[in-house]
């Protein structure tokens, strides 16, 4: 049993020390920490992108990522396991990004409620709501609820001041709210 919960959730220092490893070259500590974090880093891809093909690709681009940029990895800001996250975030949003189908328009919106709410009601209140805010607004709090993405994130993505996305995503949830409250009334 320990064995499967090791296989399942590798040991902080023990990715550290792989990522030390890899920065001097070492293949063999490379294929270890592939072998180690994939089912994890691929579960990533998958919710982000919600295509498994894309994520696979994801998967391969961050862990070609991971082996040259494995040098930058430092400890003292964080898990050896949180920065490879991070790197296989960025490479499915960076990807997603190129794909031109995949839009944050009303298709995506009403996936996004049929995923997340049973209650039919709800999501065509909230569908109705999200068409109410503007484009910007409306990525916002999309990218922000449903990818995850932190104010820093959203800002660099949008090329605008962080100060800037944290005043939309206010007003966004605010007018949402408003709107939703007039619903239910």
């Amino acid at each position: 049993m320990d064995q499967k919960v090791k296989a399942s959730r590798p040991a902080p220092d023990e990715l550290a020390d792989l990522l030390n490893a890899i920065a001097t070259g070492d293949r063999a500590a490379f294929r270890a920490l592939y072998d180690r974090t994939r089912p994890l880093l691929l579960r990533v891809c998958t919710r982000l992108a919600r295509d498994r093909e894309l994520a696979h690709e994801a998967l391969q681009e961050g862990m070609v990522r991971i082996w040259q940029k494995s040098h930058l990895f430092d400890p003292s800001k964080g898990t050896a396991l949180s920065w490879m996250i991070t790197v296989v975030r960025n490479c499915t949003f960076n990807m997603l990004d190129q794909r031109v189908d995949l839009p944050l328009g009303d298709e995506m919106v009403q996936n996004l409620e049929q995923t997340g709410l049973p209650d039919v009601a709800a999501a065509t209140d909230i569908s109705r709501c999200l068409a109410t805010l503007s484009e910007n607004y409306r990525q916002c709090i999309i990218m922000a609820y449903h990818f995850g993405l932190s104010y820093e994130e959203l800002a660099e993505r949008m090329a605008v001041p962080v100060n800037t996305v944290k005043t939309w995503i206010h007003r966004s949830v605010r007018q949402l709210k408003l709107c939703l409250n007039n619903e239910a009334e």
